[in-house]
């Protein structure tokens, strides 16, 4: 890409040294005219068809979502926005400016003088059916004071008044009322086309030049409308042709004013030739605004594509990914962030991995305990479901506590008087800790239970079976008393 902006600057220089040339030295263009059309023509080709294969290109990274491509894109248009706008402006002012100097190489009075003739001629038509369209309405104005019946006895005479070479009168429908023309006419003239009479209707009036098989042939179509009979609505049609020496006239002016837009075709190829060339220094500006967005977007994209990499490996797990600072600008004090937050995290992982450690083996301490506890231990969550249960527990209420585990004590299917009791006893001591016996009837067995709130929420209870202890107990006590009585 580098090459090509060197080369779009090259061929930009060549081209503005032929436009200076060119304009300095009018022998010069005409001796390399051909030449400069084929060099020109040739570029515009070579810099159109580079130009849609760097569009290709991005178009196929967009669709394979190559990473960079959209900054690309945006950095693209932009360029193309900043480089279009001016370069617009200054393409218009240029285009303008070169037609007045190209115009001003030039007599321009007679192109003006022709134009001028053309202009008179159609001036002189619009004036001769103004008039025409003047008499048919005097005409119709005094048809409307007739009585319908006698409108069509007057016609031929009103014609001679006005001077008119054709009038047809003609019903609401399109149907032909009366006629009359001049002599010298030799035919009667024809009616008018229905859509033209749907044209007055709507109009009002139609009045234009149209072509005929002898030449040019005005034609003017307005209502009548009875004084008498406001519901019946007649047309009247008023035709006369051109004067064939103003005909003649108009086309000599025409014949001479072509010939001289032929005379000119050198000025507008000159005009069209610093316009080709205008055009290509334009689309050599623009070639090169999109080649340096194209290198800037790449040096943009390049850092954050290296990102999106460790990125991607951070995202996997690997902490360890560390991207290069190429720069100290705002992409390198975010590629320095970047790493020192991958830095933090693993040490915060392997913080974590000591931490869990760690808690393993409090776990694994905490199990051993529990498994060589005498006592029974049962731990339950808030709702009361039964969180961890030793071995002496299973042993002590002499049930298997495997299956009462992560379940309330409201729904354990053996132990229920058991788990009863310890809820109560929860419920009516609330925070404070509590110690009561409890029979196992179905063992005959007798329970000491202690129970607490844990800080963290849940519950405790550790219990021991005391059933020898009160047989003990109550054993020395018989055996003090039987002392005291053989004493006394």
């Amino acid at each position: 890409m580098r090459y090509v902006l060197i080369g779009s600057i090259v061929l930009g220089a060549i081209l503005l040294f032929l436009l200076a040339a060119a304009s300095a030295n009018t022998a010069l263009f005409s001796e390399y005219y051909p030449l400069l059309i084929a060099l020109n023509s040739g570029l515009a080709i070579g810099l159109t068809v580079l130009l849609v294969y760097q569009l290709l290109v991005l178009a196929g990274q967009r669709r394979r979502k190559v990473f960079g491509s959209l900054l690309t894109f945006r950095v693209l248009v932009m360029f193309a926005v900043v480089a279009v706008l001016p370069g617009a402006l200054v393409y218009t002012v240029s285009v303008q400016f070169l037609g007045k100097s190209i115009e001003s190489w030039f007599d321009v009075r007679v192109d003006r003088a022709l134009e001028g003739g053309l202009k008179l001629g159609s001036a002189v038509l619009d004036s001769m059916l103004l008039d025409l369209k003047v008499k048919a309405g005097l005409m119709s104005a005094d048809l409307a004071e007739i009585p319908a019946q006698f409108q069509a006895q007057v016609i031929q005479r009103m014609r001679e008044q006005v001077g008119a070479d054709g009038v047809v009168l003609l019903a609401d429908d399109g149907k032909l009322i009366a006629s009359a023309s001049a002599p010298s006419s030799g035919a009667k003239p024809l009616p008018p086309a229905a859509i033209l009479l749907s044209q007055v209707r709507q109009n009002k009036q139609y009045a234009a030049v149209e072509a005929g098989e002898k030449g040019l042939l005005m034609r003017v179509i307005v209502p009548v409308i009875g004084a008498s009979d406001t519901r019946s609505q007649r047309f009247l049609q008023l035709t006369h042709p051109v004067p064939q020496h103003l005909i003649e006239a108009t086309e000599n002016v025409r014949t001479a004013f072509n010939a001289y837009r032929e005379l000119s075709l050198s000025r507008e190829g000159l005009k069209d030739i610093y316009l080709l060339t205008l055009t290509l220094v334009l689309l050599l500006a623009l070639l090169a605004a999109i080649a340096l967005a194209f290198l800037l977007s790449r040096r943009l994209a390049q850092p954050l594509e290296v990102l999106a990499e460790s990125t991607q490996a951070v995202a996997s797990g690997d902490f360890s990914r560390r991207a290069p600072v190429t720069s100290q600008d705002e992409l390198g004090l975010l590629t320095h962030s970047f790493n020192s937050m991958t830095e933090q995290l693993g040490d915060a992982r392997k913080a974590a991995e000591i931490h869990r450690s760690e808690l393993e083996l409090a776990n694994a301490h905490l199990s051993s305990v529990l498994a060589n506890l005498s006592a029974g231990v049962m731990v339950f969550d808030a709702a009361f479901a039964l969180h961890i249960a030793n071995p002496s527990a299973a042993g002590i209420l002499r049930a298997d506590t495997g299956v009462l585990l992560s379940r309330a004590v409201t729904a354990w299917p053996q132990l229920a008087e058991f788990g009863a009791a310890i809820r109560e006893e929860f419920a009516n001591h609330g925070e404070s800790g509590w110690q009561r016996e409890f029979n196992l009837a179905e063992h005959s067995a007798t329970l000491l239970i202690r129970g607490s709130v844990l800080p963290g929420g849940g519950y405790i209870v550790v219990f021991d079976e005391i059933t020898q202890l009160i047989a003990a107990q109550r054993a020395t006590a018989w055996a003090e008393v039987a002392r005291r009585v053989a004493h006394e």
